[in-house]
């Protein structure tokens, strides 16, 4: 329902509904960036074991390499820092959280990438 004021300028008038909202505060107007829930954050137990099971099959994949086991690892790292820190964005996760998260799990990733480097095992990528 459009009513002018003044000028040429419409202004729209809120509709009440039955239960007494406005159209912005029922569901199906509400924002697209708006979260309906918090998202949920998993148990710390649960981040180390994720953290556990891929560093297991990493470090599979990395002794099949055709470059060799060091460099294969290095790479691979590189590329699951990168993945989780795309994962945290998506997720909107917050960087310094008080629980672990996927930036943590990057975080682990690069450092354990910088170490390998630094300890030789690998060229940087």
């Amino acid at each position: 329902m459009i009513r002018k004021v003044g000028g040429d300028f419409p202004k729209k008038i809120m509709c009440k509904q039955a239960n007494n909202k406005t159209r912005s505060e029922t569901p199906e107007f509400r924002s697209l960036g708006q979260h309906l829930s918090p998202l949920r954050e998993f148990s710390p137990y649960l981040v180390l074991a994720r953290f556990t099971v891929r560093i297991t099959i990493l470090m599979a994949f990395a002794a099949f390499g055709s470059i060799g086991f060091g460099n294969s690892l290095a790479v691979l790292l590189a590329m699951s820092t990168i993945l989780c820190a795309v994962v945290a964005s998506i997720r909107r996760e917050a960087i310094f959280s008080r629980t672990l998260n996927h930036w943590d799990e990057a975080m682990a990733y690069a450092a354990l990438y910088f170490a390998s480097i630094g300890l030789g095992l690998a060229n940087p990528v």
